[in-house]
């Protein structure tokens, strides 16, 4: 009796379902788990004729099928698909004598400039005077930041000019609520090499993935979400209206 067990390994990737074309597959980070289930909703029917209330009949309502996926790699992509989000690229602007809006400040406070990956950064005081850098304040360029480190002889309100960096950002939210995809499994097996893939019609992403931001080792990513029926593959019984695993080996 020959035994057929599995030890999974594989990468996932995602396209894009954009009226109706699937667009270029985007492979996810490394996956250190991922779940496909089902699950079924049905309504039972109960005799009344003999007195012991037996149920005689099973009706299906639904059909589910749900995905759940850890990743302890997180690519851009990941991160913006856990938080239903977009990646926008802006690019920088340059920013003149901006009047910093934040009262008095006072030795040992920190300011928020607006952009990140700042340049040129020259801080005056309400007289013109030049702050110094290492003097007056210190300056983390690359979150906008600076913190005051002396005040002597500075009049406020302070001006800030500088030059904003372009940067990408994941927007929470940003995806659109019809956003789906298709999503292909490319799966080996490690005790025999033999391959097999889960293909995925319409995937669409859930907003409840999760991100730790804090780490003492590798970080995880979570995302979840469900699939979507295609009625039009669903009139061919080889493909079905969810999804397929096929064996390739």
């Amino acid at each position: 009796m020959a035994y057929e067990f599995l030890s999974l390994q594989g990468k996932a990737s995602l396209a894009r379902n954009i009226d109706g074309k699937t667009a270029v597959l985007t492979e996810l980070g490394n996956l250190t788990d991922l779940t496909l289930g089902i699950a079924t909703e049905t309504t039972k029917i109960k005799e009344t004729k003999t007195g012991q209330r037996q149920d005689v009949l099973e009706i299906g309502k639904s059909k589910e099928v749900s995905v759940e996926m850890t990743l302890n790699e997180q690519t851009r992509h990941d991160v913006a698909l856990a938080f239903s989000a977009e990646v926008f690229g802006t690019q920088g602007k340059v920013v003149f004598e901006h009047e910093l809006n934040t009262g008095t400040l006072k030795v040992g406070d920190k300011v928020k400039l607006g952009g990140f990956n700042l340049s040129e950064l020259v801080i005056k005081g309400n007289d013109g005077t030049t702050l110094e850098l290492g003097k007056h304040y210190t300056a983390d360029l690359k979150y906008g930041t600076f913190h005051i480190v002396s005040l002597d002889g500075v009049l406020q309100p302070l001006k800030a000019s500088f030059k904003e960096g372009d940067i990408q950002s994941s927007v929470m939210f940003s995806l659109p609520a019809n956003a789906e995809y298709y999503f292909l499994f490319e799966g080996i097996n490690s005790i025999d090499n033999n391959k097999l893939a889960v293909e995925l019609w319409r995937f669409k992403p859930s907003a409840n993935g999760n991100m730790g931001f804090i780490n003492e080792e590798i970080g995880e990513l979570q995302i979840k979400g469900i699939c979507l029926a295609d009625t039009k593959k669903q009139e061919d019984a080889k493909l079905g209206g969810f999804g397929r695993i096929v064996y390739l080996d």
